[in-house]
């Protein structure tokens, strides 16, 4: 979210006074999350021509884990990126976390 955030106020829907964004989520029986980002009347969109450290670093984060994705779309009207991560491990990590802390 802090990428897509930086990203949004230096190149996207951020950058303009008049840019939306518009996050909406699923979560299903499983524990499946589906979020969904959407910026809106921001600067015009291209595809990028190299993928930057902000894409590599989120791209390799959600293909670390099963049933883990992300799809960005660089549609000419904003960016929409679709992040899937399952709920059960993010709440086994932070358990981790908390008891290597103690």
């Amino acid at each position: 979210m802090q990428e897509l955030s930086t990203n949004a106020a230096k190149y996207g829907a951020f950058s303009l006074p008049s840019g939306k964004l518009h996050i909406s989520w699923t979560i299903d029986e499983a524990g499946l999350v589906r979020l969904s980002w959407t910026e809106s009347d921001g600067p015009p969109v291209r595809p990028p021509t190299r993928k930057g450290f902000g894409t590599q670093m989120i791209g390799s984060i959600f293909r670390s884990e099963e049933g883990w994705a992300v799809k960005l779309d660089f549609e000419p009207g904003g960016l929409r990126c679709v992040l899937q991560f399952y709920l059960q491990q993010e709440k086994a990590a932070q358990t981790d976390w908390a008891a290597a802390a103690n």
